[in-house]
C-alpha cells in the first residue's frame, strides 16, 4: 500500500510541477511531455523485476533498499 501511495505521489508531484519547469527551461509542451513519458516508460520497464527482486533480496529489505534510492 506504501509503494502505492508513493508512486502515484511522485506522478502528482510531477504533473504539478510541469508549468514551474516549464517556465523555468523555456520548454515547450512537447519537450514537456517527455519528463512524463520518460518516467512512466522506467516505471513499465522496472516494475516487473520488482517481484523478482523481492523474493531475491527480501521483502522488507527491498523495500527500504528502494525507499533509500528514491529518497
Amino acid at each position: 500500500m506504501m509503494v502505492t501511495v508513493m508512486q502515484v505521489l511522485d506522478t502528482s508531484v510531477t504533473n504539478v510541477a510541469i508549468p514551474h519547469m516549464q517556465g523555468s527551461l523555456s520548454a515547450s509542451v512537447e519537450e514537456m511531455s517527455w519528463v512524463i513519458t520518460s518516467y512512466l516508460a522506467a516505471n513499465a520497464i522496472v516494475i516487473p523485476a520488482t517481484g523478482w527482486l523481492s523474493a531475491r533480496f527480501g521483502r522488507r529489505r527491498f523495500f527500504m533498499i528502494c525507499a533509500v534510492l528514491f529518497t
